[in-house]
C-alpha cells in the first residue's frame, strides 16, 4: 500500500528499479472504485453485515470503532461493493466487501508497532489459516502455494531507519479436489506478532464444470521425465546478495547461481505448457570496447546538462521537481511536459548517476507507436550508445532482449501498442553473465532513439570460482527434490484475456519466484531470509 514514509533512500540503497509490469500492479484498492455513496451499517445488505461480523470475531476491538462506509461499483464485474474505513488513528484499518459478502480486501496497519523480522513459514501459515477459518468457516477449499517475504524499509528525515517485515502466505483454490494455480489467489500478510496486516482476495469466479476431469493422465514418473527435459537452468553471477532490511557487511556475499526457468507439463500429452504469453528470448554475445565514462550530477543544473549531452533531451522550461532522502546526496531530478511526459536523472548517495532519460518508457499510454526498426538493429544501436559507459576492462557483453509471441486466443488488435524495447547488456566473467553488472537501455522502435539508460552502481567484488560449480543436471535434480511435481490446473491467461479452457498439468507443488540453486553447494536458496 502507499506509505507516507520517505522511501527513496531505501530504493537507492537496494539498487532497485520498478519494471513496467511491477508498476502496473501497484495501486490502492480504492483507485479503481467509481462514484461513492455513504451508508450506515443498518443500510448494508445482510451478506455484507455477516462478513463484517466475522471481522469482529477476528478482531473484537473493531466493534467499538466508528466506520465510514461507501458503496461503489466493481469496475470489472459491475456489481456493488462496500468500502469500510475504521477510524482509529494512527492505525489504518480498511476493508472492501462485495455485495455477496465476499471479503475482497482487509488491512490493519499499526505504524507504531514493530515488526523487524517476519515470522517463520510455519507460524505465518498457522495464523493465515486461522484467519481463513474465521472468514470462510474453514480453510479446506484452499491449499498453501508458497510463502514469500513482504514489508518495507523506510528512513525518516532525521535518518532513523525502520523495518516493517511480514510473511506473505499465498493460497490457491481447490477445484474438483485438485489445486488450481491461476492468476487469482488469496494473499495473507502476517507480521512478527502473528497478526494479519493485509488480506487480498484475487479469486476469479470458478465453475468446476469448466475444468477437465483427471483421466488418462501420465504417471508421476513419466511427468518427471518430461519436466526434467523442459526445465532450463540459467547460470549467473551476482555481486551482492543482501538480507532484507540490513546493511551489515556480513550479510552481503557474491554468488554463482542456477536460476530455474520452467513450464508445466500437460498431464495427458506430456508437452510443455505456456501459462501465459510466450516470449522469445534473444541472447547473443557481442565484442565491445568499454570506454569507462562515469556520469556525475550533484544539482539540477548538472542533471539538465547531462540529459542534453548524453541523449539530446532538452528540459529547460519544463515543470521541475526534486526528490531526495533529506540526509545524503541521493537525488531524483525530474521534469514534466504539458503532455505529462516525464524526464529524469537519478543518482546514488555519492552523486553517481544510475538512471537518466525518459522515465515515461514504463507507461505504455505515453509511448504509443508502431515498430519501424527491427529489434536486432535497435540492439546494435543501443550498444553503440552505451559502450562509453562500460568499464575499460569489458571486452564482451551478453546482449538480451525479448519478443512477444501471442497465443491464438489473444486478440492482438486490442493490445496497446508500445514501441519501446528493453535491451540489457551484461558483463561476462568466464563467459558467465553477471546480473548485477547490467546496463539496461530502452530504445524507441519507431525512431531508433535511446529513451532511457540504467547504469549499475560501481561494484568491485571477487567472484566465486566457476570451475567448482555443480552441473546443470545436478542442479535440476536438487530443485526437483525440493519441489515434487503435483497434478494441478492452470488456465493460460494474458492480463484479463484467458484461453478457451483450463488445462490439467504436472508442475511443482510450491513455487518461489526469487528462489535459485546455489551452483557451488547445490542448496536451494530463497534470498532475503
Amino acid at each position: 500500500m502507499k506509505k507516507t514514509t520517505f522511501m527513496l533512500s531505501a530504493v537507492l540503497a537496494s539498487n532497485l528499479l520498478l519494471s513496467s509490469a511491477v508498476l502496473a500492479e501497484i495501486h490502492e484498492p480504492s483507485a479503481s472504485l467509481e462514484k461513492e455513496h455513504v451508508l450506515s451499517i443498518q443500510e448494508l445488505p445482510q451478506p455484507v453485515k455477516d462478513s463484517l461480523d466475522k471481522l469482529y470475531v477476528y478482531k473484537p476491538e473493531l466493534k467499538g470503532l466508528p466506520i465510514k462506509i461507501t458503496q461503489t461499483k466493481d469496475p470489472v464485474f459491475s456489481i456493488n461493493q462496500y468500502s469500510l474505513d475504521f477510524k482509529n488513528d494512527p492505525t489504518m484499518i480498511q476493508a472492501i466487501i462485495g455485495q455477496d459478502g465476499t471479503l475482497h480486501y482487509f488491512q490493519m496497519d499499526k505504524p507504531d508497532k514493530k515488526s523487524e523480522r517476519r515470522p517463520s513459514d510455519e507460524e505465518a501459515i498457522k495464523k493465515a489459516k486461522e484467519f481463513l477459518t474465521v472468514i470462510y468457516g474453514s480453510n479446506s477449499n484452499y491449499i498453501v502455494s508458497h510463502v514469500t517475504n513482504g514489508g518495507y524499509t523506510s528512513t525518516d528525515r532525521d535518518g532513523k531507519e525502520s523495518v516493517r517485515a511480514y510473511a506473505s502466505v499465498i493460497f490457491i483454490p481447490l477445484v474438483n479436489g485438485i489445486p488450481y494455480d491461476g492468476s487469482f489467489f488469496l494473499q495473507i500478510d502476517v507480521n512478527q506478532a502473528g497478526e494479519v496486516v493485509n488480506y487480498f482476495n484475487r479469486n476469479d469466479r470458478i465453475d468446476p464444470k469448466d475444468f477437465p476431469i483427471a483421466k488418462n493422465v501420465l504417471s508421476k514418473e513419466e511427468a518427471e521425465k518430461a519436466f526434467l527435459q523442459s526445465l532450463t537452468m540459467n547460470l549467473y553471477y551476482e555481486d551482492e546478495e543482501t538480507v532484507r532490511g540490513t546493511t551489515d557487511p556480513k550479510n552481503v556475499r557474491t554468488i554463482l547461481k542456477y536460476q530455474p526457468q520452467m513450464k508445466p507439463i500437460d498431464a495427458v500429452s506430456g508437452k510443455p505448457v505456456e501459462e501465459n504469453i510466450a516470449y522469445t528470448q534473444h541472447t547473443i554475445n557481442k565484442p565491445v570496447t568499454g570506454q569507462g565514462k562515469v556520469l556525475q550530477a550533484s544539482n539540477a543544473k548538472e542533471a539538465t546538462a547531462l540529459l542534453k549531452s548524453e541523449l539530446g533531451i532538452q528540459v529547460d522550461g519544463l515543470t521541475y521537481r526534486e526528490d531526495g532522502d533529506g540526509i545524503k546526496r541521493a537525488k531524483l531530478y525530474e521534469w514534466t511536459t504539458k503532455d505529462e511526459l516525464v524526464y529524469g536523472v537519478q543518482t546514488t548517495d555519492k552523486g553517481e548517476v544510475i538512471q537518466f532519460g525518459a522515465l515515461s518508457v514504463h507507461n505504455p499510454d505515453k509511448m504509443k507507436g508502431e515498430e519501424k526498426i527491427p529489434r536486432d538493429e535497435a540492439a546494435v544501436k543501443a550498444l553503440d550508445t552505451i559502450k562509453k559507459y562500460l568499464p575499460t576492462y569489458v571486452k564482451e557483453v551478453q546482449v538480451n532482449y525479448t519478443e512477444e509471441n501471442y497465443p491464438h486466443w489473444v486478440d492482438k488488435n486490442n493490445i496497446p501498442k508500445n514501441n519501446i524495447l528493453l535491451v540489457s547488456f551484461r558483463e561476462l566473467h568466464d563467459n558467465i553473465p553477471i546480473m548485477t553488472r547490467s546496463v539496461d537501455v530502452w530504445v524507441n522502435l519507431g525512431t531508433g532513439a535511446v529513451e532511457q539508460v540504467f547504469l549499475p552502481p560501481s561494484i568491485n567484488s571477487e567472484l566465486p570460482d566457476a570451475s567448482k560449480r555443480i552441473t546443470k543436471e545436478e542442479a535440476v535434480k536438487s530443485y526437483l527434490a525440493h519441489h515434487p511435481l503435483q497434478l494441478q490446473y492452470v488456465w493460460p491467461h494474458y492480463f484479463d484475456r484467458k484461453a478457451e479452457k483450463p488445462i490439467l498439468v504436472y508442475a511443482p507443488q510450491t513455487k518461489h519466484v526469487a528462489e535459485y540453486v546455489d551452483a557451488l553447494t547445490g542448496q536451494i536458496v530463497r534470498p532475503y531470509e
